[in-house]
């Protein structure tokens, strides 16, 4: 069960999340907060790239990591251990962007 702290000045917005997050809806929750961070608020690269992950977009995520990298995002530390990329793991894209970074 996912426990969501919820701040912002729309209500809407609020509730929206809320009602995704009450429900155990984790992929509409994504989506709905992927449409309100891409129009509102600055997300750091490697955040964006674990949301795309986390819905199953691997191109998107792929892409949004290797931007993580070129920004030297501080996250990229822990892109080897992270568990939201477990699934990519294997992808020859997520390799060579790991060794780029120059982790073992």
């Amino acid at each position: 069960m996912m426990k969501v702290v919820f701040r912002h000045r729309n209500e809407k917005l609020v509730s929206e999340l809320a009602g995704a997050a009450a429900r155990g809806d984790t992929r509409g929750y994504l989506l709905k907060e992927k449409e309100i961070v891409g129009r509102k608020l600055y997300r750091p690269a490697y955040y964006v790239a674990a949301r795309h992950a986390a819905l199953g977009e691997d191109a998107e995520a792929l892409q949004a990591l290797n931007t993580a990298y070129e920004r030297r995002d501080e996250a990229m530390l822990y892109v080897k251990v992270d568990p939201e990329w477990d699934r990519l793991r294997s992808d020859p894209r997520y390799v060579a962007i790991v060794r780029k970074v120059g982790l073992p």
